[in-house]
C-alpha cells in the first residue's frame, strides 16, 4: 500500500501509520489485504524521481490554479475594438426586435467568453509556449472553417451555433485533457472574436435572404 504525502518530516507521519497497520493486522480477517502487506510513504521527491515529469504533467498538476488565474485575469481584459461586434448585434435586433433582450444577453455572454479566450491566449503565451503554438494552429483551422461556413450562408447569424461546434471540436483535440472545463468558453470566445473581425457583412447577407 503506497501513500502519497505532500510533505515529509522525520517519523511524524510514518510511525503512527506503521503502529496502526500492526494493530489492524491483528484484528483483520484478511479479506481485502494480505497479512504480509507493507506500507510505503512516498514523498514529493520520491514521486518526481519515479515518474517522468514533462510540460503536460506539470500543467495538469497546476490546472486548478491556472484556471483560477485565467478567470481572474479575464475580468480585467479590455477588448480592443468591439465596433463591428456591436454593429452586428444591432443588425440582429433590427431584424428580430421581439428578441432584443435575448440578443443582448447572448452578446454579453459572448463578450465574457471573448475575454476568457484572450486571457487564456495571453497566459499560454507567457507560461506555456508549446501549447500556445498549438492554440495558434487551432485558431487558423477555426478561422478557415468559420469563414467558409459564413460565406456559404445567406444568413450568417444563423450559423453561430455550428461555428461554436466547429471550434469546440478543434480545440478539444489538444486542450480537452488539460482544460476541458473551459473549452466551451474558449470556443465561444473565439467565435465572438471572429464575429467582430469577420469581413462578411451581415447587412449584405440579409439583403439576399
Amino acid at each position: 500500500i503506497e501513500l502519497l504525502v505532500n510533505w515529509f518530516e522525520s517519523h511524524r507521519v510514518l510511525s503512527p501509520i506503521l503502529s496502526a497497520v500492526e494493530e489492524y493486522e491483528k484484528a483483520s480477517q484478511g479479506r481485502y489485504v494480505e497479512a504480509n502487506a507493507t506500507v510505503i510513504v512516498v514523498g514529493p521527491k520520491d514521486l518526481a524521481n519515479r515518474y517522468a515529469v514533462d510540460e503536460v504533467t506539470i500543467t495538469r498538476a497546476r490546472q486548478r490554479v491556472f484556471l483560477q488565474k485565467i478567470q481572474k485575469k479575464a475580468q480585467s481584459v479590455v477588448l480592443a475594438s468591439t465596433a463591428q461586434f456591436d454593429q452586428k448585434k444591432d443588425i440582429l435586433k433590427e431584424m428580430y426586435p421581439e428578441r432584443a433582450e435575448t440578443i443582448d444577453a447572448l452578446w454579453a455572454q459572448l463578450q465574457t467568453s471573448w475575454r476568457m479566450a484572450l486571457a487564456f491566449d495571453q497566459e499560454l503565451d507567457d507560461t506555456l509556449p508549446n501549447l500556445h503554438r498549438d492554440l495558434e494552429a487551432n485558431r487558423s483551422r477555426i478561422i478557415q472553417k468559420v469563414l467558409m461556413l459564413m460565406l456559404s450562408s445567406p444568413a450568417p447569424w444563423e450559423q453561430l451555433l455550428k461555428c461554436t461546434e466547429f471550434a469546440t471540436e478543434i480545440l478539444r483535440k489538444d486542450f480537452d485533457s488539460l482544460f476541458g472545463t473551459i473549452v466551451e468558453d474558449l470556443s465561444n470566445g473565439e467565435i465572438a472574436r471572429l464575429v467582430g473581425e469577420c469581413p462578411i457583412g451581415w447587412k449584405r447577407a440579409a439583403a439576399h435572404a
